[in-house]
């Protein structure tokens, strides 16, 4: 398949540029620029198009994996890439025999996004996905005479997907395999107030496993930045693997 695309290559590669300047002025020095992290909806044409002047123009990007979509930058923020932060034994528990399962739950101005991802310390593999359009953070802080029938139709959706693909549980008390649920998006705090609100209703037993610490606006690039700081606490990352293959969607994981 031809996934060249030398117009977004072009802009991208200029605005690669713009960035690394602001952030060479903005710290007062040259930065190593080793992980990107891109919206998670990007296909394969326009990663391509990123990775291909980032591998270009950048000395630290020398995979194209070093290119990390949204959601596997996410789970990073948090360090959910091992047993421990997995909450499990670290003497009986093998991060790679999984499953070890994430619920994203990405709330932004006009839509809504449930997630479900299977993960091991770099590989990061799609379980479902839904994607709500209506239900946008503005339903959460409308201040208007169908907003609770608005709240009980996103609770209603959030319990479906739940029931779906964790199974109908009598109060969700214990989820096999479910290590976190992850807040994230560009909504107001107010809409994640809201969000969580509905999401401890519909998992109580679960409400140790929610991560909303970080700013769930930033959370993706802090992702990126623990991305970064993990290739430089182990050099070998870089060095061992062999390939340059770019990991379709079709298969819905990036991996080392």
């Amino acid at each position: 398949m031809d996934n060249e695309n030398p117009e977004a290559e072009e802009i991208l590669a200029t605005t690669l540029k713009d960035i690394r300047q602001k952030a060479d002025d903005e710290l007062q020095h040259p930065v190593d620029l080793t992980s990107i992290s891109i919206p998670q909806h990007f296909n394969d044409s326009i990663r391509g198009a990123i990775s291909k002047p980032a591998l270009n123009l950048e000395p630290g990007i020398v995979r194209p994996w070093q290119v990390r979509q949204y959601y596997n930058a996410v789970r990073l923020a948090y360090r959910l890439n091992s047993c421990e932060a997995f909450g499990l034994n670290s003497t009986t528990c093998d991060v790679e025999d999984g499953p070890h399962l994430i619920f994203f739950v990405d709330c932004n101005d006009t839509y809504l996004e449930l997630y479900i991802a299977d993960v091991t310390r770099f590989i990061f593999t799609k379980v479902a996905k839904e994607t709500l359009r209506n239900p946008g953070a503005r339903r959460f802080v409308a201040s208007n005479a169908d907003i609770k029938t608005d709240w009980a139709k996103i609770r209603y959706e959030l319990q479906g997907f739940v029931d779906k693909h964790f199974g109908a549980r009598q109060g969700y008390q214990d989820i096999e395999d479910l290590r976190a649920i992850i807040l994230s998006g560009d909504a107001p705090p107010t809409a994640f107030e809201n969000i969580r609100t509905i999401v401890v209703d519909l998992l109580p037993g679960q409400v140790d496993k929610i991560r909303d610490t970080l700013d769930p606006l930033y959370v993706g690039a802090v992702g990126a930045a623990q991305w970064a700081r993990i290739q430089i606490q182990d050099t070998k990352i870089l060095k061992d693997i062999s390939t340059d293959t770019m990991i379709s969607d079709t298969y819905a994981h990036d991996e080392l």
